[in-house]
């Protein structure tokens, strides 16, 4: 979802994407430009009638068009784009850096039509998505879940083809934490790389069950991706 506000070098541009990590999302501003170093802050996002929706960690970087910058601002609660008014302001105010005030409106449209992506991509993985969103936390991983498949876990055989490709899976976790399943959504292209992102994820993948409505364990899936790329 995105908008634009502003004209020509005064333009800023205000999106909401799929975050990196399963059921996170991202803001995304690109403004004019703010220093020609990398920002590292935190800011806080408020409604214009006083409502702080979150504090989130945020980078702020030089984009790739000359004299703009780019605004991640991670792990953001999209709820409040449930407002319905149409003259509400979104501030951002970085620690570090300049706040920036959009005014935009209602945004229960966008929301349902985001809402709706969700459900169909969710359903494509084999997830519900009204569970997902009920839940008070998705699974955690316990550890560097990076480390759950590695170069050195390359089968014999891609490794001297030098065959590539990047995984993503879903792993079922029950309410105790433990994986009871692996499934392959998006394949590698190579079924031995594949087969071996779920041996190794089952096998390795240690969670913190998430948790319902209730703040009680309950079984949920949890959704990555494995990179095989040849040691250069």
């Amino acid at each position: 979802m995105s908008r634009n506000f502003g004209t020509e070098e005064n333009e800023i541009l205000f999106a909401i994407v799929q975050g990196p990590k399963f059921g996170s999302s991202e803001l995304i501003l690109i403004t004019p430009q703010i220093g020609i170093k990398g920002i590292y802050s935190k800011a806080d996002l408020l409604l214009s009638n006083g409502t702080k929706l979150d504090r989130r960690h945020t980078r702020i970087y030089p984009g790739s068009q000359e004299g703009k910058s780019i605004w991640r601002v991670f792990n953001v609660n999209t709820s409040f784009m449930n407002n319905g008014k149409q003259g509400d302001i979104l501030t951002i105010d970085s620690d570090k850096a300049s706040t920036v005030a959009l005014r935009v409106g209602d945004l229960s449209p966008p929301a349902k039509a985001l809402e709706k992506c969700q459900r169909d991509l969710f359903q494509t993985m084999g997830m519900n998505y009204d569970q997902l969103a009920s839940l008070k936390q998705f699974p955690k991983p316990k550890g560097n879940s990076g480390r759950w498949v590695m170069a050195t876990d390359y089968p014999k055989a891609a490794y001297k083809e030098r065959r590539e490709g990047k995984t993503q899976f879903r792993l079922d976790v029950d309410q105790n934490g433990k994986v009871e399943n692996c499934a392959i959504l998006v394949s590698s292209g190579h079924a031995d790389l594949d087969r071996e992102t779920c041996r190794k994820a089952v096998s390795r993948a240690r969670f913190s069950p998430a948790l319902d409505e209730n703040n009680q364990p309950t079984a949920a899936p949890w959704v990555s991706a494995a990179r095989w790329q040849v040691p250069r």
